[in-house]
């Protein structure tokens, strides 16, 4: 039979799959942004936000959702899920703590029935290896199957093939969005991304971001005060996902005043806490897109159980070892043993700084 050469297509995706792979010392942490569809600027700005955003001359110079009862403990990703853990864990907990007027935490812990599981959405979007997600498959996920709470489907380390029963599904399907679009993406100018990003965090929600990723990442600047601030990286080695929280105008960077506040899924022991500010000219700079993903009350979605037939159409079950029958191209920032893979799946190696 021959062999159907199937390509996964991701500028700069840094992973590191369950055997066979080797990466430098100087990379500890896991990512995962697939990067998808990029669309052109002129296509993009077709797109017109359903908020009232309130204008750039009134905007306050700070804000800041990290200290919501609403937002989860820092996380502590261990495959290439950032996607499931910046879309899931972080701003389905949060959007859902605010419907229901709960709270998700108790000092470091979280109540599992609150907050949202990372592996639901990852589990199901990464065709049965661990090789990343895009943030447009995590919306198409969410607007039709829903999400499951840690309490329905828990995180296990290492598990990223396991697929939630009918009962989880059933589960999930009551937290639904309504919507989801791009916000952004590389294309836009620098002042369009800080413009919107900061209208954006004024609605009350918080935003999730496609970011490349190097050095000034996996070890921050750590200030007198405990503050974690992120510079511009010269060379940004792979792609990732994460939640921005806040911005501050005032905040003091060597890239120039003002940075967005994020939050990460490396644990607590990385940056503040799990957070870092990342100044304007860093985020801007390196920005791949952001996605809105729009909520929607509870009490006003169906509660009945999914036709799974329609479940079963989107996401079929890929197994391990086969991949979807349509072209993507993987990239990664180091060596991979393709047998890891599965047949027919072929690894090229690229960064925005070109192949390494």
């Amino acid at each position: 039979m021959k062999r159907m050469m199937i390509f996964f297509t991701i500028h700069a995706l840094f992973v590191m799959l369950s055997s066979g792979a080797s990466f430098a010392e100087d990379t500890p942490y896991k990512t995962g942004l697939n990067e998808g569809y990029i669309e052109e600027k002129s296509k993009l700005l077709q797109r017109a936000l359903d908020e009232e955003f309130v204008g750039e001359d009134i905007l306050p110079s700070s804000i800041d959702h990290s200290d919501s009862p609403y937002l989860p403990p820092a996380g502590s990703q261990r495959e290439n899920s950032c996607v499931g853990w910046a879309v899931g864990y972080y701003l389905r907990t949060y959007q859902q703590g605010m419907d229901f007027e709960w709270s998700v935490k108790s000092g470091i812990d979280y109540y599992p029935s609150r907050v949202f599981s990372p592996t639901f959405i990852y589990n199901q979007i990464n065709y049965g290896v661990d090789a990343g997600a895009t943030l447009e498959d995590a919306g198409r996920l969410l607007e039709n199957v829903g999400a499951a709470t840690l309490e329905d489907f828990p995180y296990i380390q290492g598990d990223y093939r396991t697929k939630p029963s009918s009962d989880v599904i059933s589960s999930a399907y009551p937290h639904r969005i309504r919507d989801w679009h791009i916000l952004y993406n590389r294309y836009d100018s620098k002042e369009y991304i800080m413009r919107k990003t900061k209208e954006y965090l004024n609605t009350g929600d918080i935003l999730v971001a496609g970011v490349y990723v190097g050095d000034n990442w996996y070890n921050p600047d750590i200030q007198a005060d405990g503050t974690s601030i992120i510079t511009k990286e010269v060379c940004p080695r792979a792609g990732h996902a994460i939640t921005v929280v806040g911005y501050d105008d005032g905040i003091a960077t060597s890239d120039g005043p003002g940075a967005f506040k994020v939050i990460n899924s490396w644990g607590s022991e990385w940056g503040d806490q799990g957070f870092s500010y990342v100044s304007y000219e860093e985020f801007s700079s390196n920005i791949i897109k952001a996605v809105v993903y729009t909520d929607i009350a509870n009490e006003s979605l169906s509660q009945e159980k999914p036709d799974e037939s329609l479940y079963e159409e989107i996401y079929p079950k890929v197994s391990s070892s086969a991949a979807p029958d349509k072209e993507w191209v993987i990239t990664f920032s180091d060596e991979v043993d393709e047998a890891t893979l599965g047949d027919g799946i072929h690894v090229i190696q690229s960064s925005p700084c070109g192949i390494i």
